[in-house]
């Protein structure tokens, strides 16, 4: 690893226009407005409709008094959403757009938020998990993302596909549109899995919560959630150097205990 700070890639929108919009389950709320260059992923691709991981993830939104911030999640049930826990840690007004690209216009409300009960807020002490469930009913083209089973370990050397709305690697607030690549896992612990973005393809800012997913039959499997990256300032140009992720495999007692719940 890379001796220096982790950053988290939760992206604030402060100073961008607030609106008022009507949302796709009828309640009245804040949306953001984006500027309309919007990128994502590090160098990576818009994904287009046809690509069927473009419907498994969507973009969360929650407020605090530093204002909106922008992380990715993905669909494991009709209505629940897997995310990372510092994107809605001590936040408010939690909830969901599911698109290709931000309008602010047809957000749902989240119903419920479970955050790992470990988790206290400090991203290296791990925990950087969470669930949302949706008030609402998300496009039919929207399916839900696989969890692993112990044949879907994680291990190095593994090609996963990355995807989310987070920042490329430029300045300003060019955040809102889905992005894909693909990335090399280079380390792989119990419950962390590491990503070396030297190559120049990553996760950013706005990728919190995003997944790390692998191809299995014809669906997608989940093994990962962005948590962080290492480098040496807020700058989205330090983002290529690396990218962590909480392995999903670890905290399944958690997720199934919580799903349960939450249908």
């Amino acid at each position: 690893m890379f001796a220096n700070s982790r950053i988290i890639l939760k992206y604030f929108l402060s100073g961008l226009l607030l609106v008022t919009a009507v949302v796709a389950c009828q309640d009245s709320q804040n949306a953001i407005t984006l500027n309309d260059d919007a990128n994502g992923i590090i160098y990576g691709k818009v994904v287009p409709a046809s690509d069927s991981a473009s419907n498994l993830v969507v973009m969360v939104f929650a407020e605090d008094a530093h204002g909106t911030s922008l992380c990715t999640g993905t669909l494991i049930e009709k209505n629940i959403v897997l995310t990372a826990a510092h994107c809605l840690y001590e936040m408010t007004n939690v909830r969901i757009e599911p698109a290709l690209k931000f309008s602010g216009t047809k957000q749902l409300l989240a119903d419920k938020v479970i955050i790992h009960n470990l988790y206290n807020g400090d991203i290296s002490k791990g925990n950087d998990i969470a669930l949302i469930r949706v008030k609402g009913i998300l496009p039919k083209n929207y399916v839900k993302a696989e969890l692993p089973t112990s044949a879907d370990a994680v291990k190095e050397d593994m090609k996963i596909k990355l995807i989310g709305y987070g920042m490329t690697n430029g300045p300003g607030d060019d955040a809102g549109t889905l992005r894909t690549a693909e990335a090399i896992v280079y380390y792989a612990g119990k419950d962390l899995m590491i990503i070396n973005q030297e190559n120049s393809t990553g996760i950013c800012d706005g990728d919190s919560g995003s997944p790390a997913l692998i191809k299995k039959n014809n669906s997608y499997v989940v093994v990962g959630v962005a948590s962080s990256t290492s480098r040496f300032s807020t700058d989205a140009k330090q983002c290529m150097r690396e990218g962590s992720f909480m392995k999903v495999s670890a905290h399944q007692e958690w997720l199934q205990k919580n799903l349960r719940q939450l249908k």
